[in-house]
């Protein structure tokens, strides 16, 4: 239902957080009505739809039904959506591509926006600087994705950043984003620590500077879930979120090994539903136990 503007149901905004996608790999998201080119054996440009492989398919209808979620909780009140980042592979680590040429990551990474960008309520798109070697160098595949988003609908303020600093309205809402930041932690016992001290580090500047510090920090990176809320005593007390996003991308031979074998991923997305009267976030999101069971 549409939010109506008046004091008991006041206007409001609906933010939409999601990273990692990397476009390009067989095991990241893949639209699966994108279309790709190849040369056929007349040396002319072809087009083709790569078969997604099992995990794009679950990633796929993962996707969907968060995007869904999202349609229900929002209505007919505005969205925004925002990609932290890496919404590549990139190729710097050539196994498991769905394709060698770049310009394929680039068209998978615009198929998957695409079904944002058809919603009527959709007003803005962001899209976050990812990792070098997962987005070609120097910000390009955002660069890229975004020109092809605007062409397509010139009706959405569509745009790339690197570090984001946006104040959402109603609610005069501050949000720090980023791709990079802290992880989730590194032994169970102290997860969030680091995601604490963080954003403690980040109020604490802001009360030396003087300035507004945010209400909410988003981080990508890591491909996991977590969500932590401070709070900073001083003249003026400051209470702060900051949540780590999962991702839309599964575990390759790399990203085991860097992880030191985790035993769960999780995929999915947030929303952080903003109205006059103060914020929300809600998750959507599953994890996964990658190991396989067996009796001997």
């Amino acid at each position: 239902m549409k939010a109506k503007s008046s004091d008991d149901d006041p206007l409001r905004k609906c933010v939409v957080f999601l990273a990692d996608a990397h476009g390009g790999h067989k095991l990241g998201l893949m639209n699966p009505r994108v279309v790709l080119h190849d040369i056929d054996y007349k040396g002319n440009l072809t087009p083709w739809t790569p078969r997604p492989t099992a995990t794009q398919k679950y990633l796929d209808k993962a996707y969907s039904q968060d995007r869904e979620s999202v349609i229900q909780l929002a209505g007919d009140d505005p969205i925004v959506v925002v990609h932290a980042g890496d919404l590549t592979q990139g190729n710097a680590f050539k196994n498991q591509l769905v394709s060698t040429r770049m310009a394929d990551q680039i068209s998978i990474a615009v198929a998957n926006l695409r079904p944002w960008c058809e919603l009527p309520n959709v007003m803005a798109v962001r899209l976050l600087e990812g990792t070098g070697v997962h987005v070609f160098g120097e910000n390009s595949a955002a660069i890229l994705v975004c020109d092809q988003l605007r062409a397509l609908y010139p009706h959405i303020d569509i745009k790339t950043l690197s570090h984001a600093e946006f104040t959402v309205q109603p609610g005069n809402v501050r949000l720090d984003v980023a791709h990079h930041g802290p992880g989730a932690g590194s032994r169970k016992w102290l997860e969030g620590n680091i995601l604490r001290y963080y954003l403690v580090d980040i109020l604490l500047t802001h009360q030396a500077d003087g300035t507004p510090p945010p209400h909410w920090v988003f981080r990508a990176h890591y491909h996991r879930w977590k969500h932590e809320t401070v709070r900073v005593e001083g003249i003026r007390d400051t209470v702060a979120d900051i949540v780590l996003l999962p991702s839309y991308c599964w575990l390759d031979e790399h990203a085991r090994k860097v992880t030191r074998s985790v035993p769960l991923v999780t995929h999915g997305l947030c929303v952080l539903e903003c109205t006059g009267d103060g914020q929300k976030l809600h998750a959507f999101k599953r994890t996964v136990d990658l190991r396989t069971k067996e009796v001997l």
